[in-house]
């Protein structure tokens, strides 16, 4: 039960840290696009989440509910490796190659878990 708590904490800061990043990148976005003589207003479509940020939300939101899930069955700890792999190619697509990078490598932690558990279970 405490670990169910914690997840939702991290989750919960995961969230909200995304959603300050998303807004401090739209506005140093808009004071670059500021002209000297008049400022134009953002528009809806400039305001609103991309493609490329709803997937990585999604993919970060299947991260830590197959993480949460993992103890339940081995099959999660696959859902949570190809989750890592959509959160790899975020970060690549993003331009954060550290991040994709990192999350590549928890990705094949995942797998070589789940390979390790179906050969327990034999």
């Amino acid at each position: 039960m405490n670990y169910r708590f914690k997840l939702l904490a991290f989750f919960l800061c995961a969230l909200a840290l995304l959603f300050v990043l998303n807004t401090g990148y739209s506005a140093l976005n808009t004071i670059s696009r500021l002209d000297a003589v008049e400022s134009r207003p953002i528009s809806q479509e400039q305001s609103q989440m991309n493609a490329l940020t709803t997937f990585g939300l999604i993919a970060v939101t299947l991260m830590l509910l197959f993480y949460a899930l993992e103890r339940r069955s081995r099959w999660y700890t696959l859902a949570f490796a190809g989750a890592c792999a959509l959160g790899s190619a975020y970060g690549f697509l993003q331009g954060a190659w550290p991040f994709g990078i990192v999350e590549a490598v928890w990705s094949f932690v995942a797998v070589r878990r789940w390979w390790q558990a179906v050969e327990s279970s034999h």
